[in-house]
């Protein structure tokens, strides 16, 4: 190879990786810092709501798997405004519900409040409670469901199950 291909060919990759570096942050619609749309106040209540409703026993709980991780990402990435306005709202409302029932936020109530003050807002008659805890519900059992402990460890989940012999005769079969 000569110089002259090797200098073309290092400036195009040099052109090409600036180009990409440049593309790939207009696509960063989220920023941590800038425009979250949970606070971390926020996730811990939904990470007690979850552990409430699935408790670490002999197998791992909602906290272990961090379902509040995978319930967060969910409702950003994949729910209406509409929808993530509704959880936001409900969240302020465990809290809201929680002072009222117990004189604690929830976060820092036992098992047994958190349990009351859930099963308040299930049954009250207000649309949002009810709709946040379908939410928040639905969301831990698909969280749980899908993750790696679960499809591992209890339903035996194989990602490659086995091999395609294209060849084998039909008598062996």
């Amino acid at each position: 190879m000569n110089r002259r291909d090797l200098l073309k060919n290092l400036l195009l990759t040099a052109g090409v990786l600036a180009v990409d570096l440049a593309w790939s942050k207009g696509l960063r619609t989220w920023d941590s810092e800038n425009g979250a749309l949970f606070s971390v106040d926020d996730q811990k209540i939904v990470a007690e709501i979850m552990e409430t409703f699935i408790p670490e026993t002999t197998t791992p709980g909602a906290k272990s798997l961090k379902l509040d991780q995978f319930a967060m990402r969910m409702i950003r990435d994949c729910y209406t405004q509409n929808d993530q306005n509704l959880f936001s709202k409900g969240i302020s409302l465990v809290n809201e519900m929680s002072l009222k029932l117990t004189d604690k936020d929830f976060v820092s109530g036992s098992k047994t409040d958190r349990e009351m003050v859930l099963k308040k807002m299930q049954g009250s008659g207000d649309q949002i409670q009810v709709d946040f805890i379908k939410i928040i519900k639905a969301l831990t059992i698909v969280g749980y469901q899908n993750s790696e402990y679960v499809m591992t460890n209890i339903q035996h989940y194989n990602m490659n199950p086995g091999f395609f012999n294209g060849c084998v005769p039909v008598s062996k079969i």
